[in-house]
């Protein structure tokens, strides 16, 4: 990490594991149970913790099973967004799309985005065509570069984005991991990120 002069800065921090994520020049580390904690080491000359709960009635208990299915923090167009899939009756289940507005006076605070249920999307003539079940899915990751409310999710050995505001499948695939969790796959596997633009020229300079 570098500060205002691009030269490298250290800070003592105690005794927290490594961050999750940076975003905005700040540390972010995520417990998908409870919330985040951030911390400015770019700015500030003594840096301290904040902590940001989830969008109320999102706390459960900690060590919650596999939460990583139905939870994912990420950077997605310049914005930490947060999507969670939810049970709202005994039949359904709902996914729910939040941002994180940040302001300096105001403070932090979740915007609810979207939210889709899942009878809907799979009633989409895409998801059709992948003969995949009407089963709820786990979470994959954030699109971290679309503009819109794009998530993808893992179902079998599929990976499939879901724009959740339109309530329809964009793209699928089938995916392989070189190392897989023995159990499921979930966004607890996943980072997402946009390669930046040097590497793609770089990768057009090799080819000429």
């Amino acid at each position: 990490m570098a500060d205002v002069d691009d030269e490298p800065t250290e800070r003592e921090l105690g005794v927290l594991r490594p961050p999750d994520r940076r975003f905005r020049d700040r540390l972010w580390w995520v417990d998908l149970s409870y919330g985040l904690l951030t911390c400015d080491i770019v700015y500030s000359d003594h840096p301290y913790l904040d902590y940001v709960p989830l969008p109320e009635g999102s706390e459960l208990p900690a060590g919650t099973p596999d939460i990583e299915k139905c939870r994912c923090v990420g950077v997605g167009a310049g914005r930490q967004r947060y999507v969670q899939i939810d049970k709202y009756d005994v039949d359904h289940h709902m996914v729910t799309m939040w941002t994180l507005m940040i302001d300096q006076h105001a403070g932090t605070w979740w915007h609810l985005d979207c939210e889709a249920c899942f009878e809907v999307i799979w009633d989409d003539e895409i998801y059709k065509a992948t003969k995949l079940p009407r089963e709820v899915p786990a979470v994959a990751l954030i699109h971290p570069a679309h503009l819109g409310d794009v998530v993808y999710f893992f179902l079998n050995s599929r990976l499939f984005a879901v724009d959740l505001f339109a309530r329809r499948v964009l793209e699928w695939q089938f995916f392989a991991m070189l190392h897989p969790p023995m159990a499921y796959h979930s966004s607890q596997f996943v980072r997402a990120w946009t390669p930046p633009l040097t590497l793609y020229l770089d990768s057009v300079y090799s080819m000429n």
